[in-house]
C-alpha cells in the first residue's frame, strides 16, 4: 500500500461521520492515484525505448 494510500485510510478511519459513498469516492481517488503513477512509468519507458531506437536508427543511417 502507498504513503498515500495509508495516508487516507487512516483518516478514513479517524473520521467516523463519513458516509459509504464518501469512502467509496475515497478508495476510488486511491486506486486513480495508483494508476497514475504506473502510466507515468509506463510513459517514461517508452519514451526512453523509442529515444534509443532512434540513436540506433540514425546510427545505422550514418553508418551506410
Amino acid at each position: 500500500m502507498t504513503d498515500t494510500a495509508m495516508t487516507t485510510e487512516t483518516a478514513v478511519q479517524d473520521d467516523a461521520s463519513l458516509t459509504e459513498d464518501q469512502r467509496a469516492y475515497l478508495e476510488k481517488i486511491n486506486a486513480m492515484k495508483a494508476e497514475t503513477k504506473h502510466l507515468k512509468f509506463g510513459t517514461r519507458l517508452l519514451d526512453s525505448t523509442m529515444n534509443a531506437s532512434t540513436r540506433v536508427l540514425r546510427g545505422l543511417i550514418r553508418d551506410t
